[in-house]
């Protein structure tokens, strides 16, 4: 049954009267993670991006990578004892990949398109304080975006507008905490935690202009939002200073996420 379906649709994208479509860039962005009350990273990445798609008469299909690297971000907050730290270096790196599957808005007039769409998208984000009582963190968010974007010709010729908005329901989270890392005697030294029903927020806006046919360069201003609720809680043992055995619990505090670019590119 599953092998008719992925036949199915195999078949109807062939079938489609489409054009291929792709998307190339580079972005520089502020980044800050925040857990209020707690601390926070923030400071700058780079990242580089790629879309590839087919575009029907009706209907779209795509798929969307971003990586970043390169990261300069700094950690404000405290040490697992408690003493205060300012500006320590911490190395934040992720990735995006994301499926969408929409309706074209070509119907809106000769000089306008776009898709509406749905989809399902996967993050992954490592986070790595570099100081003495610092741990890695690896994060996971699973989540269904829906949004537009559009194409817009403005009457100028060579030149449109483009922009777009997206809203991100995250289902599911994971949150793998080595604190282990940090803390020798503790057990587990790995805590894996679960986040559930958050969501994200994305908006661009910029301008393209096609050089020549089907040949386009692009530059336009993003920004991005994610915000994640408390997760649930893990209990762990571990000895302290005085060879104390202790029983302890530890939770995934709730946090927000911004991130503010440039980013330019070519495409198809």
């Amino acid at each position: 049954m599953f092998r008719k379906i992925i036949l199915s649709l195999v078949f109807f994208v062939i079938t489609l009267n489409a054009e291929f479509i792709g998307e190339a860039g580079y972005g520089y962005n502020y980044y800050r993670y925040t857990e209020p009350g707690l601390m926070k990273i923030q400071g700058n990445l780079q990242s580089v991006f790629t879309k590839l798609g087919y575009l029907g008469d009706e209907i779209g299909l795509e798929l969307i990578y971003s990586q970043t690297f390169a990261p300069k971000t700094k950690y404000f907050g405290s040490t697992m004892s408690g003493i205060p730290v300012n500006a320590i270096p911490s190395k934040d790196n992720f990735w995006n990949l994301d499926f969408r599957f929409g309706r074209r808005m070509n119907m809106l007039g000769s000089n306008y398109d776009g898709l509406a769409y749905i989809g399902v998208g996967y993050r992954y984000l490592k986070n790595n304080v570099q100081n003495e009582g610092g741990y890695t963190r690896e994060q996971i968010y699973y989540y269904i975006p829906v949004g537009f974007y559009a194409i817009d010709g403005m009457g100028a010729d060579g030149l449109s507008a483009r922009y777009g908005a997206e809203f991100r329901y995250m289902f599911l989270g994971t949150n793998k905490t080595h604190i282990g890392e940090a803390i020798p005697s503790i057990n587990p030294s790995v805590l894996t935690f679960t986040q559930k029903n958050n969501f994200g927020l994305k908006v661009y806006i910029g301008f393209e202009y096609e050089i020549a046919q089907s040949f386009k360069i692009f530059t336009q201003a993003t920004a991005d939002y994610w915000y994640v609720k408390d997760s649930n809680t893990q209990s762990v043992t571990y000895i302290n200073n005085t060879s104390t055995l202790y029983q302890g619990y530890f939770v995934e505090p709730n946090n927000n996420t911004i991130q503010l670019g440039i980013e330019v590119g070519i495409g198809l």
